[in-house]
């Protein structure tokens, strides 16, 4: 069963993913492609944003991940939980988030469990990302209500 109401990121919650991705008005090689703005991926190597489009970007994909939570998840979610999922989807993807045993953990109300999922999620093309360990374990003390979102 959905959430019901639907929940929405809250402005920290924007606020910590604009600051774990940072800003960036040109394209970039990012995994398998470019991105730009706060993340936004799968665009051309040329392209160019203003810090209002990079906004509106990372709004309209925190979005897309905020339908998934509301949809995947079935157990009631604190705000700090909530934004901390959004930013994880942000980064790995919905079809990641539908097939993970953090997923699963959380809709067998095993918070805690759940939670203990994020650091597993250090991988780059293969390899342990420091940047990413220190992603995801801002994204844990956030859904664990452990640290401030970071704004």
């Amino acid at each position: 069963m959905p959430l019901d109401p639907p929940m929405e990121t809250s402005s920290e919650g924007i606020a910590a993913i604009k600051k774990r991705e940072g800003f960036r008005s040109t394209a970039y090689p990012d995994a398998t492609g470019y991105s730009i703005g706060y993340g936004h991926f799968g665009v051309p190597k040329s392209m160019i944003v203003t810090e209002e489009e990079a906004t509106d970007m990372l709004l309209a994909d925190a979005r897309r991940a905020e339908d998934a939570i509301n949809s995947l998840v079935e157990v009631p979610l604190t705000q700090n939980q909530f934004d901390a999922l959004v930013s994880f989807i942000y980064n790995v993807g919905t079809g990641a988030f539908q097939s993970s045993t953090l997923l699963k953990r959380l809709n067998e109300g095993c918070y805690g469990m759940a939670a203990a999922q994020f650091p597993r999620w250090i991988f780059s093309q293969g390899h342990e990302s420091i940047a990413l360990e220190a992603r995801r374990n801002e994204e844990r003390d956030q859904f664990e209500g452990t640290r401030e979102a970071m704004a």
